[in-house]
C-alpha cells in the first residue's frame, strides 16, 4: 500500500507500519518483503512487531523466513511457524546462526481468512551474540 511502504519495517518507529494493498483486486497470500543487509552478517534470528495502532487488520499468523547470499537463490526456509494473536514483539530464533546478506520474510496467512492482507510495524535481525538493525 502506497502510504505504508516496506521501508516502515526498518525505520525504528513502531507507530509506522508496512501494509499490503487492500484495494479492489488486492493480491492474496503469500506476501513478502526482502531486506538487503549492508554486508554479510551471522544472524541468530529475527524479531517482528505487529502494527501497534490498535487495529489488527493484516496481523500475520503463519510465516516463513528465507536467507540468501546473493538475493536470487533462497533454498528452503530457515524458519517457519505461526505467531500468537497479540500485539507483543515476536522472536523467531533460527536453529543455529546463519551467515547471509539477504533476508526474505514471507507472510503465509493472517488471522482473518476474509482479509488477504499483511501488516507489520517493525522487522529486525538478531545478530549472533547481539541484536542490531
Amino acid at each position: 500500500q502506497e502510504d505504508y511502504p516496506a521501508a516502515n519495517l526498518i525505520d525504528g518507529q513502531p507507530e509506522t507500519f508496512w501494509h499490503t494493498s487492500w484495494e479492489e483486486h488486492a493480491p492474496n497470500f503469500p506476501h513478502q518483503v526482502t531486506i538487503q543487509l549492508p554486508k554479510p552478517a551471522k544472524l541468530a534470528g529475527i524479531t517482528c512487531l505487529p502494527r501497534q495502532d490498535g487495529n489488527r487488520n493484516g496481523w500475520i499468523k503463519e510465516y516463513a523466513v528465507y536467507v540468501s547470499a546473493d538475493g536470487r537463490n533462497w533454498g528452503l526456509p530457515i524458519a517457519r511457524g505461526a505467531f500468537k494473536r497479540d500485539a507483543d514483539l515476536k522472536t523467531v530464533k533460527f536453529e543455529g546462526p546463519v551467515e547471509t546478506r539477504y533476508l526474505k520474510f514471507v507472510a503465509l496467512s493472517s488471522f482473518d481468512s476474509t482479509s488477504p492482507f499483511a501488516s507489520m510495524a517493525e522487522l529486525d535481525v538478531i545478530l549472533e551474540g547481539n541484536r542490531a538493525r
